[in-house]
């Protein structure tokens, strides 16, 4: 889930859409050393502005996220992880078609099985660019939200 809201900035002031949108996809986990790991990712992210709050925007994002992963017990890996995240606008009108943004948040993994681990995690993106409709002027729009993510990854 992605809990997102567009915070867009006028001449006449400041306002707020909010809304729960759809999050999901993969990633990969490349372990560079026994605690850190690169991690990245192909998101697609559902977003809304005040122009179409009802019907939302879409992105393809692509986070690369530093993870830094410790060993609670055998089974329970907790993470902490932060990086760049790049979007490509899918669908919808009203933003630019590249968003930029940074992801950080923790989570766990949790062993379930041989080679499958249950992920659960909780993140922050803020965003970076203004992704406001080019056409208009003196508008400033940025998209921020907070990630639930929940998932299972399999070790190849």
């Amino acid at each position: 889930a992605n809990m997102a809201s567009a915070k867009t900035s006028t001449l006449a002031g400041d306002t707020s859409v909010t809304g729960t949108k759809i999050v999901g996809g993969v990633f990969y986990d490349a372990m560079i050393h026994e605690w850190f790991h690169v991690q990245p990712e192909l998101l697609y992210v559902g977003q809304a502005t005040a122009a179409t709050a009802t019907t939302g925007i879409s992105y393809l994002v692509v986070p690369v996220l530093g993870k830094a992963q410790f060993e609670a017990s055998p089974k329970i890996h907790p993470f902490v992880l932060a990086g760049p995240q790049m979007g490509l606008k899918l669908a919808g009108t009203g933003a630019k078609s590249l968003a930029f943004s940074l992801g950080f948040g923790a989570g766990t993994n949790i062993n379930m099985a041989e080679n499958i681990d249950l992920v659960v995690s909780g993140r922050y993106a803020i965003g970076l660019s203004d992704v406001s409709d080019p056409t208009v002027t003196n508008v400033t729009t940025k998209f921020s939200g907070f990630q639930l993510l929940a998932g299972a990854a399999f070790t190849l």
